[in-house]
């Protein structure tokens, strides 16, 4: 089959770590299909320009020239994403009736970005072919949510034509998936049909890991990784690290990625605290192998459910503390690999972390296994992502990967 992936947000092979659509791109061509990803020419994680990979690669990938953006909250990015869909039509339909390129048989568009999920719905109606639309997120419902409430009545009216694709893509799109149980949720009630795939973000498996080693000589470390923006409570970590330091207790933490709010973190000089920026794959494997507790930090109305950095602390065998409940901590109940905290609450940060720091050990290595555990059951990319091959070509809902 040929089969089309839009999403112009993950990172492209040579840029970064594996994402959801490279590793779906990868599963889609090692099962015998003729797969391209439409991607944008603009990396929204890096703010910067694109170069297409140097290495072999076992699917085409389409750059699309977009307009760059510095704020996420911005008009220029809605011109961006605008511009994307209309330029990727363009590509698309010229080499369909131009050059003679393949027609698609199924389209798998993330949504969002809005306007890609409304481009895949038009090239279906032009050729006919079969379209997967994959929820990433609640927009527009996370946009509204970003607006001052001041601003909130214009920001209806403003994300009207958003609301009206969301529910466009529900119903016509001829299958539903998503990442997580919750946006299947939603999907189902902007008219999405029965039954939503659900597939986690996950992770690769992680090769010679050791969990069940004993008790290193040095302090317990933690590790954020992720984008350091307004979505991300981080400041919390670091008065909490402050008040066990005020008490004796010297633990360390490692922030991997970069964004707004770094320059004002690490200028706070807090002992213990490094901040190392966008890593490569083996740089990230090495700081994730060094620690003890993965940290999971949003505020509520970022809309995260269950984020890509879940599915790397547990490959690696890390427990989490995560400000996220719902879907995720239920799931760190269920495997016992770690505890829920409320956003903003410090000092229950502190005990949390001072129970693995002084009193546990036992308890830091066994649940470490349990966050193993929890990996191989439900985000290891090996089970998930050939299943969400198998549905997407075959058109049929998997058992046990659905929501009804």
């Amino acid at each position: 089959m040929v089969i089309w992936i839009i999403n112009p947000f993950d990172d492209i092979p040579e840029e970064g770590k594996a994402q959801r659509y490279h590793t779906l791109a990868r599963a889609l061509a090692a099962k015998g299909n003729q797969v391209v990803w439409w991607s944008s020419d603009y990396s929204h994680r890096r703010k910067d320009r694109r170069v297409q990979p140097t290495g072999a690669l076992p699917f085409k990938l389409h750059l699309v020239a977009t307009p760059s953006y510095t704020r996420n909250i911005s008009l220029r990015r809605i011109y961006s994403h605008w511009r994307f869909s209309k330029n990727l039509l363009d590509d698309a339909c010229r080499g369909i009736e131009v050059e003679g390129q393949t027609k698609p048989d199924v389209i798998v568009v993330s949504l969002p970005p809005m306007e890609g999920a409304a481009a895949a719905l038009r090239l279906k109606k032009l050729y006919g072919c079969r379209v997967v639309t994959d929820i990433m997120d609640t927009w527009p419902k996370t946009l509204l949510q970003a607006v001052p409430r001041s601003m909130s009545s214009i920001a209806k009216v403003a994300l009207r034509p958003y609301w009206n694709i969301l529910r466009q893509a529900c119903r016509e799109s001829d299958a539903v998936s998503a990442q997580s149980k919750a946006f299947a949720e939603y999907a189902l009630s902007y008219g999405a049909q029965e039954p939503v795939h659900v597939c986690y973000l996950g992770a690769d498996p992680v090769n010679g890991l050791e969990l069940n080693s004993e008790a290193k000589h040095r302090p317990l470390r933690l590790i954020y990784i992720g984008a350091m923006g307004r979505s991300y409570d981080l400041q919390t970590i670091l008065d909490a690290l402050l008040i066990l330091q005020n008490t004796g207790v010297y633990v360390e933490c490692v922030f991997v990625g970069d964004g707004d709010k770094r320059k004002a973190l690490e200028a706070q000089g807090i002992k213990g605290v490094r901040f190392t920026g966008f890593l490569d794959s083996k740089n990230l494997h090495e700081e994730l192998s060094c620690a003890d507790i993965g940290l999971v930090p949003f505020f509520p109305e970022s809309g995260v459910t269950v984020p890509y950095k879940a599915g790397e602390y547990l490959a690696h065998g890390l427990p989490m503390l995560s400000t996220i409940d719902g879907e995720l901590g239920k799931l760190i109940r269920a495997y016992s690999c770690g505890a829920i905290y409320t956003s903003g609450d410090a000092k229950k940060l502190a005990s949390t972390i001072l129970k693995y720091a002084v009193y546990d050990t036992v308890q830091l290595r066994e649940e470490k296994l349990f966050a193993h555990r929890l990996f191989n059951d439900v985000f290891n990319r090996e089970k998930t992502y050939s299943i969400l091959v198998d549905w997407i070509v075959g058109g049929k809902p998997v058992s046990g990967s659905v929501v009804k």
